[in-house]
């Protein structure tokens, strides 16, 4: 898996995220949920911010809390909804698991652009998905802090 540790970001509110959770983090790999704050520390972007439950045996991504910018970017509330349940997933899993999964195997934050069809179905939009991986012992990725910002329009 081709993971890169030196991420290129292109969002302002991804670059935002990126930056706290590294400053959360301090010296240790990676924060855990209680090091967040997203109702103080990061309201200005909390509408970008998603958060997801990693359950290890098997492995799957449940949505536990996702904001209101991101419910508009996708079109449905996927909270609660497993990643491997969600139909619009469906033709885009194969390249999204991969980076869900990587963020668990190597313990770093993952980035990719994105592009989600605009509720009207004429257009697409262009977005970055960041995805930081928490962890309660210090060793064991237990939930993962996403952002999905806008970018541009196609």
């Amino acid at each position: 898996m081709n993971i890169t540790t030196h991420i290129a970001i292109k969002s302002p509110t991804n670059e935002a995220l990126l930056a706290y959770w590294r400053k959360q983090a301090g010296e240790i790999t990676m924060p855990s949920r209680g090091d967040i704050d997203p109702f103080t520390d990061l309201r200005d972007i909390i509408g970008h911010l998603f958060l997801v439950d990693v359950e290890p045996k098997p492995l799957r991504f449940r949505f536990r809390l996702v904001g209101t910018e991101v419910v508009e970017h996708v079109g449905k509330d996927m909270t609660g909804k497993y990643l491997d349940e969600l139909v619009e997933f469906d033709k885009q899993y194969e390249s999204v698991m991969p980076d869900y999964e990587g963020v668990v195997e190597s313990h770093r934050e993952v980035t990719r652009p994105v592009r989600f069809m605009t509720k009207d179905g004429e257009r697409y939009l262009n977005y970055e998905r960041l995805l930081l991986p928490l962890s309660e012992d210090g060793k064991t990725v237990n939930m993962i802090l996403g952002a999905c910002s806008p970018l541009d329009e196609a």
